[in-house]
């Protein structure tokens, strides 16, 4: 049995947790000290699966294909493409100061930095904005002007596709030139914060300009329903608002919030207070204390995911009660956080998942599904260290891990999602994205790597007790149970798990058993594993599963 040992050498280093994914879709992480324990291993494990999916262009120069079956198809944006992963690998960088982490950022970097945007696709999430972004964070952690240049030159090019109104500046999407969107994902308040951001790197005043026109022009399609209360439609022709990350409030308030910060103009602020106040005349209370958000007035939508529920709208009540000290954000934000966790999937002790939407699938993606849940969690403990919240981020990630998929144990994969193939749900692939893939779950897995607070020096790694090969015929069933101890009874329960459960087997109360049928023939590789939390154990088990030999008939 191979002992896997994560050694815990380094104290730890506390997130610097800004606005959002908005105001900064990474996590932003000091790199010096950290520490080594199962959530950064699995952050590896990813990086690892991500190298052996990149596509090098030219020596060093790498994009990365939408998915594992979808090697031929290529995207630049933050969301589904190649600045997504190189997201993921800078700020592996950041935290480990691992060269070749950096060598797969910046060969993402040189990638886009080749590319043309003058297609009009303008947006934060899928394109231009997006990139910049990226770029900017590259040329910071890098100093090479390369990657600033890129960054300017798609900040002058947005300048030449916006249009003026009200005495602001707005774009159009191009996936449909007939809609115009305000929120962060595709719309005015993402490319307004890429301004800002370019205006806080160079102090070209122009910069600022259009980041500030951005503001003007969502300030001109706000409403007003109640004296300082404000809210934004998605789109300005609907008719009801919105208050997601991706299009409507919580996206737009991270946004202002950027702008105050870039130019200590109160306006923003208080504009951002307004919304937040909206947000709150806008809670749903589910009992004992509890809220939730749907998208908006009338709409009966409660997602999990953080793009466009409930998590994100907690998060930007942290980040407000942090900034104003207002207690009432601080009491909305604890019930929205009490109702994720009240409307977890238990599926073992300690181990959460959460749907989509309720009835909906599984997703595993940072803004999707549970990646993106347990992430929510990691950052309202650093708001607000509530143990409960670590106990929900770590059930996330033990599930995650559960979930796993290995071409070798070093290298780690996800489905988008975990249920059976379904035409609603889109096609199941191994993503390599940000949005709903294997970078925005490492950047998952990374952040609470770091947000965990230290054991005392000399923790002991538990120990799995051996399982050993199995060899049976179809329609035999083998069953065996799994157990572990723990040398010095670390903080916490331990979890068992395994991956990647064979279609029809089961693993319920730390039980294994299966039977496979006539069609399941063959060799299947499963890992089982135990962990404290910090250090792990795993051992490599292969089923062999024979045909059933017809016997020879004599003539």
């Amino acid at each position: 049995m191979k002992i896997l040992r994560i050694l815990f050498l380094f104290t730890l280093c506390l997130l610097v947790v800004s606005p959002g994914y908005a105001s900064d879709s990474k996590p932003v992480i000091s790199t010096s000290p950290y520490q080594r324990n199962i959530y950064l291993e699995y952050a590896e494990k990813t990086a690892n699966w991500l190298k052996a999916q990149a596509v090098q262009t030219f020596p060093g120069v790498y994009r990365w294909p939408l998915s594992e079956e979808s090697r031929r198809l290529f995207r630049v944006g933050i969301d589904i493409g190649t600045a997504g992963v190189g997201l993921f690998f800078l700020e592996m960088y950041n935290v480990t100061n691992n060269e070749e982490y950096r060598e797969y950022a910046e060969g993402a970097g040189d990638y886009l930095v080749e590319r043309s945007f003058n297609s009009g696709r303008v947006d934060w999430l899928n394109s231009a904005a997006g990139v910049g972004y990226y770029l900017i964070e590259l040329w910071k952690a890098t100093g090479n002007d390369l990657y600033m240049d890129k960054a300017n030159e798609i900040g002058n090019w947005l300048i030449g596709q916006s249009s003026r109104e009200n005495g602001g500046y707005f774009w159009v999407n191009y996936i449909n030139p007939t809609k115009v969107y305000t929120g962060y994902a595709h719309g005015a308040a993402g490319i307004g914060d890429f301004f800002a951001r370019l205006f806080d790197a160079t102090k070209d005043p122009l910069y600022l300009e259009y980041a500030r026109g951005a503001a003007t022009w969502l300030f001109s399609h706000m409403w007003e329903p109640e004296p300082g209360q404000y809210c934004w439609p998605r789109l300005t022709d609907d008719t009801t608002p919105n208050t997601t990350w991706c299009g409507g409030s919580v996206g737009i308030i991270q946004f202002l919030l950027k702008l105050y910060d870039s130019t200590n103009d109160s306006i923003y602020l208080d504009y951002a207070i307004g919304g937040t106040d909206w947000l709150v005349a806008q809670a749903v209370s589910a009992g004992e204390g509890t809220y939730k958000w749907s998208h908006g007035p009338g709409s009966q939508s409660y997602s999990f995911a953080y793009c466009h529920g409930t998590p994100s709208v907690v998060h930007v009540l942290y980040e407000m009660h942090h900034r104003t000290g207002n207690f009432q954000y601080l009491e909305y934000a604890r019930g929205g956080a009490k109702w994720i966790q009240q409307e977890a999937e238990e599926i073992t002790a300690h181990i959460f998942r959460w749907p989509h939407y309720q009835g909906y699938s599984h997703d595993t993606g940072l803004l999707t599904g549970t990646a993106g849940v347990g992430n929510s969690f990691a950052l309202y403990y650093s708001f607000d260290p509530d143990a409960s919240y670590l106990e929900y981020a770590r059930g996330a990630a033990t599930w995650l891990m559960s979930e796993a998929e290995y071409n070798s144990f070093e290298q780690a994969r996800w489905f988008n999602y975990v249920d059976d193939s379904s035409e609603n749900y889109g096609a199941k692939r191994h993503h390599t994205g940000w949005y709903d893939g294997a970078s925005g779950i490492g950047l998952f897995f990374l952040r609470l790597s770091q947000t965990l607070p230290p054991l005392s020096a000399g923790n002991q790694a538990p120990v799995l007790n051996p399982i050993g090969n199995k060899d049976i015929i179809v329609t035999e069933t083998v069953e065996f149970s799994v157990s572990g101890q723990d040398p010095d009874q670390s903080p916490g329960p331990l979890h068992l798990m395994v991956s990647y459960l064979p279609q029809g087997a089961s693993f319920i109360n730390n039980y294994f058993s299966w039977t496979p049928t006539f069609d399941q023939s063959g060799t299947y590789n499963l890992y089982f594993i135990v962990t404290d939390g910090w250090e792990a154990d795993w051992e490599h088990v292969v089923i062999t599963v024979r045909k059933i030999k017809k016997a020879k008939i004599r003539r």
